[in-house]
Protein backbone atom coordinates (compact mmCIF):
# COMPACT_ATOMS: atom_id res chain seq x y z
CA UNK A 1 0.00 0.00 0.00
CA UNK A 2 2.85 2.32 0.80
CA UNK A 3 4.39 1.87 -2.65
CA UNK A 4 1.00 2.36 -4.28
CA UNK A 5 0.48 5.57 -2.30
CA UNK A 6 3.88 6.89 -3.28
CA UNK A 7 3.22 6.15 -6.96
CA UNK A 8 -0.17 7.89 -6.76
CA UNK A 9 1.41 10.89 -5.09
CA UNK A 10 4.02 11.06 -7.84
CA UNK A 11 1.27 10.97 -10.46
CA UNK A 12 -0.61 13.72 -8.63
CA UNK A 13 2.55 15.78 -8.39
CA UNK A 14 3.27 15.33 -12.10
CA UNK A 15 -0.33 16.21 -12.98
CA UNK A 16 -0.12 19.38 -10.87
CA UNK A 17 3.13 20.30 -12.61
CA UNK A 18 1.47 19.79 -15.99
CA UNK A 19 -1.46 21.94 -14.88
CA UNK A 20 0.92 24.76 -13.93
CA UNK A 21 2.77 24.45 -17.25
CA UNK A 22 -0.45 24.42 -19.26
CA UNK A 23 -1.74 27.47 -17.37
CA UNK A 24 1.49 29.30 -18.23
CA UNK A 25 1.04 28.27 -21.87
CA UNK A 26 -2.56 29.51 -21.83
CA UNK A 27 -1.49 32.91 -20.45
CA UNK A 28 1.31 33.14 -23.01
CA UNK A 29 -0.98 32.20 -25.90
CA UNK A 30 -3.63 34.66 -24.74
CA UNK A 31 -1.04 37.42 -24.70
CA UNK A 32 0.15 36.43 -28.17
CA UNK A 33 -3.43 36.36 -29.41
CA UNK A 34 -4.01 39.89 -28.16
CA UNK A 35 -0.81 41.04 -29.86
CA UNK A 36 -1.84 39.40 -33.13
CA UNK A 37 -5.32 40.90 -32.88
CA UNK A 38 -3.81 44.38 -32.41
CA UNK A 39 -1.46 43.74 -35.33
CA UNK A 40 -4.35 42.62 -37.54
CA UNK A 41 -6.44 45.66 -36.63
CA UNK A 42 -3.56 48.06 -37.35
CA UNK A 43 -2.70 46.20 -40.57
CA UNK A 44 -6.32 46.40 -41.72
CA UNK A 45 -6.41 50.13 -41.06
CA UNK A 46 -3.12 50.69 -42.89
CA UNK A 47 -4.29 48.50 -45.76
CA UNK A 48 -7.49 50.49 -46.13
CA UNK A 49 -5.55 53.76 -45.96
CA UNK A 50 -3.16 52.60 -48.69
CA UNK A 51 -6.07 51.50 -50.86
CA UNK A 52 -7.70 54.92 -50.52
CA UNK A 53 -4.39 56.61 -51.28
CA UNK A 54 -4.00 54.54 -54.45
CA UNK A 55 -7.51 55.47 -55.59
CA UNK A 56 -6.90 59.15 -54.80
CA UNK A 57 -3.63 59.11 -56.73
CA UNK A 58 -5.32 57.46 -59.72
CA UNK A 59 -7.93 60.23 -59.78
CA UNK A 60 -5.27 62.87 -59.33
CA UNK A 61 -3.08 61.49 -62.12
CA UNK A 62 -5.89 61.89 -64.66
CA UNK A 63 -5.84 65.68 -64.37
CA UNK A 64 -2.56 66.46 -62.64
CA UNK A 65 -1.82 69.80 -64.30
CA UNK A 66 -5.13 71.46 -63.46
CA UNK A 67 -5.20 70.02 -59.94
CA UNK A 68 -1.72 71.33 -59.10
CA UNK A 69 -2.52 74.78 -60.47
CA UNK A 70 -5.67 74.98 -58.37
CA UNK A 71 -3.87 73.75 -55.25
CA UNK A 72 -1.02 76.24 -55.70
CA UNK A 73 -3.49 79.12 -55.96
CA UNK A 74 -5.09 77.97 -52.69
CA UNK A 75 -1.68 77.78 -50.99
CA UNK A 76 -0.92 81.37 -52.04
CA UNK A 77 -3.98 82.53 -50.08
CA UNK A 78 -2.53 81.34 -46.77
CA UNK A 79 -1.50 84.41 -44.75
CA UNK A 80 1.92 83.04 -43.73
CA UNK A 81 2.99 82.06 -47.27
CA UNK A 82 5.45 84.52 -48.83
CA UNK A 83 5.75 82.83 -52.22
CA UNK A 84 5.26 79.63 -54.20
CA UNK A 85 7.31 78.48 -57.17
CA UNK A 86 7.90 75.37 -59.21
CA UNK A 87 11.41 73.91 -59.19
CA UNK A 88 13.02 70.83 -60.75
CA UNK A 89 12.66 69.10 -57.37
CA UNK A 90 9.06 70.02 -56.60
CA UNK A 91 6.80 72.81 -55.33
CA UNK A 92 8.77 75.24 -53.17
CA UNK A 93 6.76 77.21 -50.59
CA UNK A 94 8.36 80.07 -48.69
CA UNK A 95 6.68 80.51 -45.31
CA UNK A 96 9.27 82.97 -43.99
CA UNK A 97 9.92 83.54 -40.31
CA UNK A 98 8.91 80.85 -37.80
CA UNK A 99 8.67 81.58 -34.07
CA UNK A 100 7.82 79.16 -31.28
CA UNK A 101 6.14 80.45 -28.15
CA UNK A 102 8.23 79.11 -25.29
CA UNK A 103 7.65 80.21 -21.69
CA UNK A 104 5.71 83.26 -22.88
CA UNK A 105 8.50 84.34 -25.23
CA UNK A 106 8.59 84.08 -29.02
CA UNK A 107 11.74 82.18 -29.93
CA UNK A 108 12.96 82.67 -33.50
CA UNK A 109 13.67 79.27 -35.09
CA UNK A 110 14.48 80.39 -38.63
CA UNK A 111 13.08 81.18 -42.07
CA UNK A 112 11.62 78.06 -43.64
CA UNK A 113 10.90 76.62 -47.05
CA UNK A 114 8.55 73.69 -47.51
CA UNK A 115 9.35 71.55 -50.54
CA UNK A 116 6.60 69.22 -51.75
CA UNK A 117 8.01 66.48 -53.96
CA UNK A 118 6.28 63.48 -55.56
CA UNK A 119 7.75 61.27 -52.84
CA UNK A 120 7.11 63.44 -49.77
CA UNK A 121 7.89 66.64 -47.88
CA UNK A 122 11.22 68.26 -47.17
CA UNK A 123 11.85 71.20 -44.84
CA UNK A 124 14.68 73.67 -45.13
CA UNK A 125 15.68 76.22 -42.50
CA UNK A 126 17.56 78.99 -44.26
CA UNK A 127 18.92 80.32 -40.95
CA UNK A 128 19.73 77.28 -38.81
CA UNK A 129 21.72 77.24 -35.59
CA UNK A 130 24.65 74.94 -34.79
CA UNK A 131 25.41 72.87 -31.73
CA UNK A 132 28.78 72.59 -29.97
CA UNK A 133 29.86 69.95 -32.51
CA UNK A 134 28.98 72.19 -35.47
CA UNK A 135 25.97 70.04 -36.39
CA UNK A 136 23.31 72.04 -38.23
CA UNK A 137 20.05 72.21 -36.27
CA UNK A 138 17.00 73.12 -38.32
CA UNK A 139 14.22 72.59 -35.75
CA UNK A 140 13.78 71.05 -32.30
CA UNK A 141 11.83 68.17 -33.87
CA UNK A 142 14.04 67.50 -36.89
CA UNK A 143 16.88 65.02 -36.43
CA UNK A 144 20.20 66.64 -37.38
CA UNK A 145 21.73 63.24 -38.27
CA UNK A 146 19.27 61.89 -40.85
CA UNK A 147 16.77 64.73 -41.28
CA UNK A 148 13.90 62.66 -39.87
CA UNK A 149 10.90 64.81 -38.94
CA UNK A 150 9.01 63.91 -35.78
CA UNK A 151 5.55 65.35 -36.44
CA UNK A 152 3.84 63.47 -33.61
CA UNK A 153 1.63 60.45 -34.31
CA UNK A 154 -1.73 62.21 -34.79
CA UNK A 155 -0.31 65.07 -36.84
CA UNK A 156 1.71 62.64 -38.97
CA UNK A 157 -1.45 60.66 -39.79
CA UNK A 158 -3.19 63.86 -40.97
CA UNK A 159 -0.16 64.97 -42.98
CA UNK A 160 0.07 61.58 -44.72
CA UNK A 161 -3.66 61.71 -45.40
CA UNK A 162 -3.47 65.20 -46.92
CA UNK A 163 -0.45 64.22 -48.99
CA UNK A 164 -2.17 61.08 -50.23
CA UNK A 165 -5.25 63.05 -51.29
CA UNK A 166 -3.08 65.89 -52.62
CA UNK A 167 -4.85 68.43 -50.42
CA UNK A 168 -1.89 70.78 -50.45
CA UNK A 169 -3.45 73.76 -48.68
CA UNK A 170 -4.36 71.63 -45.66
CA UNK A 171 -1.00 69.90 -45.86
CA UNK A 172 0.99 73.15 -45.81
CA UNK A 173 -1.12 74.52 -42.97
CA UNK A 174 -0.55 71.37 -40.87
CA UNK A 175 3.22 71.48 -41.50
CA UNK A 176 3.25 75.17 -40.54
CA UNK A 177 1.53 74.37 -37.23
CA UNK A 178 4.14 71.67 -36.62
CA UNK A 179 7.01 74.13 -37.19
CA UNK A 180 5.53 76.45 -34.56
CA UNK A 181 5.19 73.66 -31.99
CA UNK A 182 7.64 72.49 -29.33
CA UNK A 183 7.26 69.43 -27.10
CA UNK A 184 9.84 68.75 -24.41
CA UNK A 185 9.00 65.04 -24.35
CA UNK A 186 9.91 64.04 -27.90
CA UNK A 187 12.38 66.68 -29.05
CA UNK A 188 15.56 65.91 -30.97
CA UNK A 189 17.17 69.21 -30.01
CA UNK A 190 16.35 71.35 -26.95
CA UNK A 191 14.94 74.75 -27.78
CA UNK A 192 17.65 76.32 -25.60
CA UNK A 193 19.96 76.08 -28.63
CA UNK A 194 17.79 78.74 -30.23
CA UNK A 195 17.31 80.87 -27.13
CA UNK A 196 21.08 80.89 -26.52
CA UNK A 197 21.69 81.74 -30.18
CA UNK A 198 19.37 84.72 -29.87
CA UNK A 199 21.23 85.96 -26.80
CA UNK A 200 24.57 85.45 -28.55
CA UNK A 201 23.42 87.52 -31.53
CA UNK A 202 22.13 90.23 -29.22
CA UNK A 203 25.49 90.43 -27.46
CA UNK A 204 27.30 90.53 -30.80
CA UNK A 205 25.06 93.35 -32.03
CA UNK A 206 25.65 95.37 -28.86
CA UNK A 207 29.42 94.92 -29.17
CA UNK A 208 29.34 96.09 -32.81
CA UNK A 209 27.27 99.14 -31.86
CA UNK A 210 29.60 100.01 -29.00
CA UNK A 211 32.67 99.68 -31.24
CA UNK A 212 31.09 101.96 -33.83
CA UNK A 213 30.48 104.78 -31.33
Amino acid sequence: MTEQKEVLEEFKGEINNQIVCFQKDIRHLNQKRKEYETYLINSSRNLELKRRQVEDLKKFSKDVNQTIKEQVEEIKQLPFVSGVKFTTKGISIDIGKVDINYRNNNVYIGDFTILITPSGIKLNNRNPVYDEYENKLEHPHINSDDGHICYGSEREIKINEYFGKFQLRQLVYMVYLFLKTYSERDKYNPITYWTQEAKRKDRKTKIIKENNK
